[in-house]
């Protein structure tokens, strides 16, 4: 098997695991209307202070109106919170709310989950080499 496929039959597994727990029972009221996409918006408003519309949307390379758009769903499902920069009354940042904080919570269990099975699977030295191989992985794909 070459790698490519390898790669992407783990990619459909993760993918798969994923969903299932985003679908079960006590996880779809919460997650049921909030896309990839916008997981991927709460996890960097979680991470980074005082963001705006313009800092996402030059983040992830998209027009300001596609993140403006996307950023308006989470507002008004109750995702995040709109506030007004208090240093530049012009400015609007955005925030978390709980809704929004425990969403990320769940979906960090996901990968808990799926990162125990792993840990399962693979003796310590294997796993050593596992995390050593994910971070050289993502400095690369985050250069290029």
């Amino acid at each position: 098997m070459e790698f490519s496929e390898s790669l992407s039959i783990f990619s459909d597994i993760l993918l798969k695991r994923l969903t299932n727990f985003k679908n079960s029972k006590e996880n779809s009221k919460l997650l049921k209307n909030i896309s990839d996409q916008q997981f991927q918006y709460l996890q960097l408003i979680s991470r980074t202070e005082n963001i705006t519309v313009g800092d996402i949307a030059q983040y992830f390379q998209v027009t300001s109106p596609t993140a403006t758009s996307l950023i308006k769903k989470l507002e008004e499902t109750g995702f995040i919170k709109k506030n007004v920069n208090s240093n530049d009354k012009r400015s609007i940042i955005l925030t978390l709310t709980p809704k929004g904080k425990k969403a990320l919570d769940v979906h960090k269990a996901a990968f808990d989950n799926i990162a125990k099975d792993i840990t399962k699977a693979l003796q310590p030295a294997e796993l050593k080499q596992y995390q050593n191989f994910i971070l050289k992985l993502n400095k690369q794909l985050t250069e290029n």
